[in-house]
């Protein structure tokens, strides 16, 4: 609400500033996984947290809509190219049969850094304004470039070319689950995206309850991590998926009747954070163990399917905010999950089939 007062636009307006964001990473994510593929990853992704830093100093001086956005393009260039590539290069630092504990752990870290964050700086946006969030977020980045320089190696991922790409798309059980997270990634972001304006509307009378919320999700989140890292090895990491998509189906079947009370909005943001955060790490993680040999190309192709699912869905709850009562948008992302889960259902199908097969998958000849 305070970007959209700040640079006069509608709630619609200021809601496409995440849609631009993650259109510019359904583009970059691919494209810059191929052309970055011989860069040593130390190298490439202490780059991007300095680019982060840049967006987000520039993002200070912005003085109209049209240049606040231009400076979300390149803060999403370095999302779309970080991402991905800290997540394939994790690969290479521990043995294939803890790829995907660490995947599990690598999304904790995301998750804290979302604890942390994210009701960090909706307080400071709140107490200080929305630059000086900005410029906070612009240091932290600084910050953990440096740290990332001394502590990470020198490495190289196995090189991405066309082959790699085509044989990601040609491979059912690759190309949908990536399906999964595109659609799975609309259903979320149809809500998510603004949460802040849809609990305004419910709650007008208490201000704090926003940020109070952020830290519930971002502490749910960092939960669902944890128990990802510890149960997988029970549940195994296909029953754990489907475990934790169907989580936010739940809460959001059920979110327009009952989020008048408070109490009632707090354990279901946690249990819709629960599975939200923990179907994106888990996805990464059955990508990497059906083609680890691909895993840079196809985690790089799902991280930009999800932010396509993620621009398409805050752009369909632009649209809706106007036509129907805000309180019922939840509505909408659930129907959008359900097919998302039905097409996760077909990808653990395909996986089985390779399984069966005893195919292994590699960039064709």
């Amino acid at each position: 609400m305070q970007l959209s007062d700040a640079f006069q636009v509608s709630v619609a307006q200021a809601g496409f500033l995440i849609a631009a964001f993650a259109l510019t990473c359904v583009v970059a994510s691919p494209v810059f996984a191929t052309i970055s593929a011989r860069i040593d990853r130390r190298v490439l992704l202490t780059s991007m947290l300095l680019l982060c830093a840049l967006a987000n100093g520039l993002a200070w001086f912005a003085q109209t809509y049209e240049q606040f956005l231009a400076t979300r393009v390149l803060a999403a260039v370095a999302s779309a190219v970080f991402t991905p590539q800290a997540a394939a290069a994790l690969g290479l630092l521990v043995t294939p049969a803890l790829r995907t504990q660490a995947t599990s752990a690598i999304m904790l870290g995301w998750a804290l850094a979302s604890v942390l964050g994210v009701p960090l700086g909706v307080w400071i946006g709140q107490a200080a304004g929305w630059r000086e969030a900005m410029a906070s977020l612009g240091a932290a980045s600084l910050v953990v470039a440096v740290i990332l320089w001394k502590l990470l190696p020198s490495m190289h991922l196995p090189p991405i070319n066309l082959r790699s790409w085509l044989t990601v798309l040609r491979t059912p059980a690759l190309s949908l689950i990536i399906g999964a997270s595109a659609i799975f990634g609309a259903g979320n972001h149809a809500v998510f995206s603004y949460i802040a304006p849809l609990i305004e509307h419910i709650q007008p009378d208490d201000p704090g309850l926003l940020s109070s919320l952020l830290l519930a999700h971002g502490i749910a989140a960092v939960l669902s991590n944890v128990l990802a890292i510890v149960l997988i090895g029970r549940l195994g990491l296909e029953s754990m998926t489907r475990l934790w998509g169907l989580l936010p189906i739940v809460v959001f079947a059920v979110w327009p009747l009952l989020s008048g009370w408070v109490i009632a909005l707090f354990v279901m943001q946690m249990i819709w954070a629960i599975g939200a955060a923990g179907f994106s790490g888990l996805q990464q993680a059955r990508l990497a163990a059906v083609a680890p040999a691909l895993s840079g190309a196809s985690i790089a192709l799902n991280s930009s399917a999800f932010y396509l699912g993620q621009s398409t869905g805050t752009l369909l709850g632009g649209a809706a905010w106007t036509l129907i009562d805000p309180r019922y948008l939840p509505w909408l992302g659930l129907c959008l999950l359900v097919p998302a889960m039905l097409l996760s259902r077909k990808g653990r199908h395909a996986v089985k089939r390779l399984k069966k097969e005893s195919l292994a998958i590699s960039p064709t000849p």
